[in-house]
């Protein structure tokens, strides 16, 4: 089972999202139905180790904060799969990011955390110095969205898309 953590975007937030994806429409790049932003990928887990991880996930205690949509930007320009949107402030999300490090010692990838919201898909661009100057010069109003909860999620590949379920949801005080 596909495994990770994730804080949900708001509806005000996923529609700016939506109005950048308009301008990015191309042939080769998808986008996602629903945005989060990432914590922790932990990749495939057997079912029997999530009720140890769900204890862990439930120890950490953190208030709750605001972030807004900062800019947009590519991961690996050289070789570009991924648009994402950035977030700011990120003193309290990189904390809990750390405090989810630590709940799922033993348990994840040993990944970096870079917070990030998936905002495409590439698949192919014919110019990829064109099409990164596009998105470097799409401003993102910066939206803010109170996080009041980080959850636990499963993600299934298909075709058209990965879906993602909720396994669980940890309120933040």
């Amino acid at each position: 089972m596909r495994i990770f953590i994730a804080i949900e975007v708001s509806e005000e937030a996923a529609k700016e999202l939506k109005r950048v994806q308009e301008k990015l429409e191309q042939k080769g790049v998808r986008f996602p139905d629903k945005y989060h932003l990432t914590l922790k990928f932990l990749g495939d887990l057997e079912e029997d180790r999530i009720e140890s991880l769900i204890k862990n996930l439930e120890k950490i205690e953190f208030k709750q904060f605001e972030l807004s949509l900062a800019d947009l930007d590519v991961i690996q320009p050289d070789f570009i799969r991924v648009v994402h949107a950035n977030v700011k402030p990120l003193a309290e999300l990189l904390k809990l990011g750390e405090l989810v490090d630590n709940a799922t010692a033993g348990v994840s990838r040993d990944h970096m955390f870079k917070p990030h919201i998936t905002v495409a898909r590439v698949k192919f661009v014919e110019d990829k110095k064109e099409f990164i100057e596009k998105v470097k010069s799409i401003k993102l109003n910066p939206i803010a969205f109170k996080v009041k909860k980080f959850e636990l999620l499963k993600s299934t590949l298909t075709k058209e898309g990965p879906i993602h379920e909720i396994i669980k949801s940890f309120p933040l005080s």
